[in-house]
């Protein structure tokens, strides 16, 4: 915390024991000092450092701590992710680069919470994680939010139905 000025003022301390040549994704997650979501290092094993097609390949992380388990759903696809609760880690999801409407449902329901627009026309053959992050009661702000393999952290807008629709044309 400020106004900390050596490794020794942490919040928290882990201790991993990392395998030669394995790569990872570590998140942090969690509440310092709540004992309902404790601050915590959630791991992601076997991490891809880029896709190994032309799609963009991603996983997502349920980090938000009060949020419900949700099933995210892409429009017009379906249900890509079924029941992800706090903490869970899904495997790696591969999607051509488009321009995608997610649907964030209760688990199990057909009540969307709120649609997310999520472009990766960019992204063909790189890596991601989609994270849930913040909280519904509070502060930070519940979001969606994009990790890119180069460290660059983008927040996914809320799709806003004023907007003009999307076209395309050749």
């Amino acid at each position: 915390p400020s106004p900390s000025t050596s490794p020794d003022d942490g919040v928290a301390s882990f201790t991993l024991t990392l395998a030669e040549d394995e790569t990872y994704v570590i998140i942090a997650n969690g509440i310092v000092g709540d004992m309902d979501a404790p601050f915590t290092l959630d791991i992601k094993i076997g991490a891809m450092e880029s896709a190994a097609t032309s799609d963009f390949e991603f996983f997502a992380v349920h980090g938000s701590p009060d949020a419900p388990a949700v099933d995210v759903a892409v429009q017009g696809v379906g249900v890509i992710i079924p029941n992800a609760a706090y903490g869970d880690i899904t495997g790696y999801i591969p999607v051509a680069p488009d321009n995608y409407f997610l649907d964030v449902l209760p688990a199990g329901t057909t009540n969307v919470l709120a649609t997310y627009v999520a472009d990766l026309n960019t992204l063909g053959g790189e890596t991601g994680v989609i994270f849930a992050s913040g909280l519904l009661a509070g502060s930070p702000d519940f979001g969606l939010f994009l990790a890119l393999e180069d460290g660059t952290v983008l927040e996914l807008p809320l799709f806003d139905p004023t907007d003009p629709p999307l076209a395309r044309a050749q």
